[in-house]
């Protein structure tokens, strides 16, 4: 548990902002997904590239609760639609992007345009730059 006003929260509650570009409204709402989601980060090292192929996958409980799921991160500047993650057949998300190796990156999954979550299989976490939520951080 955390405390966020003098109040204990489990993470999943923290009001979320977001990493995206100025001129774009931040959001300060709690957001708390019912059921939760389970995520999963798996990394693919190339012995003859620069790069890491990282998944980011993430399941749809309750089936059919979440449209639409993209990843907003430092590796694609923040953008709400550069990486939209692919409804898988038997339900779930799940995208695949080729990234520097030795480097973090911040990111989060925007759910339906509307609602922020972090991911506890990340590397890590760190405060936005706001004060008011995290980031999820992944190592490569």
């Amino acid at each position: 548990m955390l405390r966020h006003s003098g109040r204990r929260m489990r993470p999943s509650e923290l009001p979320v902002a977001d990493l995206l570009p100025s001129g774009i409204k931040r959001t300060h709402q709690r957001v708390r997904l019912k059921g939760g989601h389970k995520m999963a980060i798996n990394k693919k090292y190339f012995k003859s590239k620069p790069t890491c192929k990282v998944t980011f996958s993430m399941d749809d409980q309750p089936k059919d609760s979440v449209k639409a799921v993209h990843v907003v991160g430092e590796f694609n500047n923040g953008s709400i639609s550069a990486n939209p993650m692919k409804r898988l057949q038997k339900g779930g998300f799940s995208t695949n992007l080729e990234l520097e190796k030795g480097k973090e990156y911040q990111f989060r999954y925007l759910l339906d345009n509307t609602h922020w979550d972090n991911d506890p299989k990340a590397d890590k976490s760190v405060p936005t730059p706001f004060g008011d939520s995290f980031n999820s951080v992944i190592v490569l």
